[in-house]
């Protein structure tokens, strides 16, 4: 089906932005956008920016937190105006669906699809992980956390399937470019077989056709996998949640070797 969705654009012109947050709310009091100007250098530089609003009411407030005593800006103008309408385009298969990561390759459009977990009945219940901890489950026991994450590839009209990766509770995604190679990261975050949020994250790397797997890297229930370059170096920052215990982790980061990512 194709579905409409109707957007507002604010447009908000002024001098004098630095140290600025803007935000809008609704007659709920939600915050529905958000413009953080806190980093602008100069004080004294007028500027235009639009702020798109899902139109789910009439009623819209506009509120400027400025924490900087060098804002000179005197004054903002407010100007609505209804954007393009969306149209849905596509609806794609997926369980529990926690990151979207977009990336090309030889000028065709893939999008990485992490899935947390299959919508298994036995959801909730004990069945469903394993109480003994590192005693494996038997085969026949539903895993729902240990789930495919997809791989689609644009074929010129829409979206197919094309690759399907073993996950663990995955929840986020990272494409990179490494030594001129195409690299996907997947946060894994609960080992369901094991019943242990102390699980694998994994690196793959494209050989031409697919992604296959290169590194394994141990996490506690990792929520975000991001890479970086620092002064000519690579790195991959991997961050810890939770490990049964406790949430307050120490999150890592690695760098790479030449091969391999290697911890410090």
């Amino acid at each position: 089906f194709r579905q409409k969705v109707r957007l507002i654009l604010l447009r908000l012109r002024g001098c004098g932005w630095c140290g600025s947050v803007i935000r809008v709310r609704d007659a709920r009091n939600r915050i529905v956008a958000e413009r953080d100007l806190s980093d602008t250098a100069d004080c004294g530089a007028c500027r235009e920016f639009k702020l798109a609003v899902l139109r789910t009411g009439r009623v819209f407030y506009v509120e400027e937190e400025n924490a900087s005593p060098l804002s000179v800006r005197a004054s903002m103008s407010l100007d609505f105006e209804t954007a393009s309408e969306w149209v849905e385009e596509q609806l794609l298969p997926s369980t529990h669906a926690q990151d979207f990561e977009f990336f090309v390759i030889a000028n065709q459009s893939y999008l990485a699809v992490a899935n947390f977990r299959d919508p298994e009945p036995c959801y909730g219940s004990i069945a469903c992980v394993n109480p003994r901890g590192s005693i494996p489950l038997v085969a026949d026991t539903a895993l729902p956390y240990n789930t495919d994450s997809f791989i689609y590839r644009h074929n010129g009209s829409s979206f197919e399937l094309y690759q399907s990766i073993p996950t663990r509770g995955a929840v986020d995604w990272e494409h990179f470019m490494l030594s001129s190679r195409h690299h996907l990261c997947v946060a894994n975050s609960f080992d369901a077989e094991h019943s242990s949020s102390s699980t694998a994250s994994v690196v793959y790397v494209w050989n031409g056709t697919v992604f296959r797997e290169l590194q394994r890297l141990q996490t506690d229930g990792a929520r975000s996998c991001k890479y970086f370059e620092s002064s000519g170096r690579h790195y991959l920052l991997l961050a810890n949640s939770y490990n049964g215990a406790a949430s307050s982790l120490e999150s890592a980061v690695y760098v790479w070797d030449g091969s391999k990512f290697a911890f410090g």
